[in-house]
């Protein structure tokens, strides 16, 4: 778990994480993701441009996955905003309410015209 402490897991989180890791259909997309950030994360085309608006919101405190200088360099030369936050993997459960506004965010600026600083999730 990537939480500062245990004491702040989100009442039943640990509960339900249990009971979502026995389905098989969660197990399955978890071991992708762990494969796709393990090996084809590292060896995509950084520098392939995007048809649609795509943020990335990267918690530097991640102990597992890094982004280098150099990938999110490429990124955003690709079309990618990028937006680091000081918050681990697990950010959207640990702190739900930055979590919402982040989402908010997305919301109206693509309500709104679309500036260079914002635009939408990639999932």
């Amino acid at each position: 778990m990537h939480f500062a402490r245990r004491r702040r897991f989100p009442p039943g989180y640990l509960e339900k994480t249990a009971s979502l890791l026995q389905s098989p259909r969660i197990s399955r997309t978890h071991a992708e993701l762990l494969r796709y950030f393990m090996h084809d994360f590292r060896g995509m085309e950084w520098e392939r441009a995007v048809r649609f608006p795509v943020q990335v919101v990267w918690g530097n405190r991640d102990m597992a996955y890094h982004m280098s200088r150099e990938q999110e360099e490429a990124l955003q030369r690709a079309g990618f905003a990028v937006q680091r936050i000081d918050r681990a993997h697990h950010f959207p459960l640990s702190h739900p309410v930055e979590t919402a506004s982040l989402l908010r965010m997305r919301r109206d600026s693509q309500q709104s015209p679309p500036t260079n600083a914002m635009a939408a999730d990639r999932a």
